[in-house]
């Protein structure tokens, strides 16, 4: 009897990634990443340069239209299930809007078109692979970083656009780039482990690997971000079992966060001699006040997606004059969303993380599985690293697609792949991996 339409459409959705399309996956968050930029820039470089280069975005919209085709085809009426998503579309959106009111309106609608192709390879990632999946997708990426970024920093290859003695940037542009691509990869392989004890000793490979990059970075940013991802993947447990106990247990690390904090504040000059850093925090200081008054001149839409970082020819051309440094960014991602949105995208923004973070906590109450917790951590993630970063919202960039696919999966029940394909087979229906040539994430393996 021939099948259902419904039946087919299921079939479609779940027939599993193959090896191509995994490592399609895989080369696009690598790609994301910055990874081997130091290839093709030029030291000092900054500002909008490298990501405006020809054919940098050619190979980017060749990415975005192979992760369309797949997602037309294995998972029709997309586009329905992605406008649900209504706090980060508004916010993609806004962005969009902005190209009426850009002090660049041809960059800032490339930019915007960009951010929405993002966020459509994150719900790609999210529709075709499991969460389990895409730690897998993630390890490798990282397992390729450290790979690559080892003799790369024995040898010195690449170019940076900053020259900092002792320290490693790897296949990065920026040693802070190294540093928090380690992050995330202590946090990748710290989840790995637990989700998948049978690997754990070539997973505790990929975490000691990350580790030693890490410190050699010598990125401050992401040794503290580590520190608390330390302290939060037990907090997520305890929330699995009891509210009550993560809350107090929240409670407890927010007063004692605060007073961290009280002292930070009374003890600023020794705390800043212990990092390393001068008291202005290698200018940073001074770098927020200015931002801040170039924001309050057009406080509510701002600059317009994009528009303010154009150097000698845009509005951040007084703020280079101020400092005499070529600064390419706020150096804090909600600053930078409000010289680029003013405070609507602010506000948006901070609706978008309100949201999921909430929802990420409800997945982890909802599931016993251990990758469960990896939205709610990499939220955790994102928001420390914007205080001193800028990773959301950002076009063509691996933290937005990894964003944009724990946005979408906190929307769904959390699913085995696998487990359900397994399921529609022994239904009878006769429609066998090998009959379309597809296999699973699996099939790569671990990195590490």
């Amino acid at each position: 009897m021939a099948d259902s339409p419904s039946e087919r459409l299921a079939r479609r959705e779940l027939t599993l990634p193959g090896v191509a399309e995994s490592t399609f996956a895989v080369l696009t968050l690598l790609l994301g990443s910055g990874a081997f930029m130091t290839l093709v820039t030029t030291q000092g470089q900054v500002g909008n340069q490298a990501g405006s280069m020809p054919g940098v975005e050619a190979v980017w919209g060749l990415i975005y239209l192979i992760a369309l085709g797949l997602l037309a085809r294995r998972c029709p009426g997309f586009l329905r299930q992605l406008l649900r998503q209504w706090p980060l579309v508004a916010l993609c959106g806004l962005a969009v809007l902005s190209t009426s009111w850009s002090d660049d309106p041809a960059l800032t609608f490339r930019r915007s078109l960009a951010l929405c192709l993002t966020i459509i390879f994150g719900f790609y990632l999210a529709r075709r692979f499991s969460l389990r999946e895409q730690l897998h997708l993630l390890a490798w990426v990282c397992g390729i970083s450290i790979a690559f970024s080892i003799p790369f920093g024995l040898l010195h290859l690449g170019s940076t656009v900053e020259a900092i003695p002792g320290a490693w940037h790897g296949i990065y542009v920026q040693k802070g780039s190294l540093g928090i691509m380690m992050a995330l990869g202590v946090v990748v392989f710290l989840l790995l482990a637990k989700a998948e004890p049978e690997r754990r000793w070539r997973i505790r490979l990929g975490l000691l690997a990350s580790l030693i990059l890490l410190v050699l970075s010598h990125s401050v940013t992401a040794y503290v971000v580590t520190a608390v991802m330390f302290i939060l993947l037990p907090l997520c447990g305890i929330l699995r079992k009891s509210l009550g106990k993560a809350l107090a247990g929240m409670g407890l690390t927010a007063v004692c966060g605060t007073a961290a904090l009280f002292w930070v504040f009374t003890h600023f000059a020794t705390f800043t001699d212990a990092l390393g850093k001068s008291v202005t925090l290698s200018g940073r200081l001074q770098l927020w006040a200015l931002c801040v008054v170039m924001a309050l001149q057009k406080p509510w839409l701002g600059y317009g997606f994009s528009a303010f970082w154009l150097g000698m020819h845009g509005p951040s051309y007084r703020i280079w004059l101020a400092m005499g440094v070529e600064m390419p960014h706020a150096h804090n991602g909600f600053i930078q969303i409000w010289l680029d949105l003013g405070l609507a995208g602010l506000a948006l923004l901070v609706l978008v993380l309100l949201v999921y973070t909430i929802r990420a906590g409800l997945l982890i109450r909802r599931t016993t599985q251990p990758e469960a917790v990896w939205p709610l951590m990499l939220f955790a993630f994102l928001f420390l690293f914007m205080l001193t970063g800028v990773p959301i919202p950002s076009d063509n960039s691996l933290f937005m697609m990894i964003f944009s696919s724990c946005v979408f999966a906190t929307a769904m029940p959390i699913r085995d792949t696998a487990a359900e394909f397994s399921s529609v087979l022994s239904n009878g229906r006769r429609h066998t991996a090998a009959a379309t040539g597809t296999g699973s994430v699996a099939d790569l393996g671990s990195p590490a």
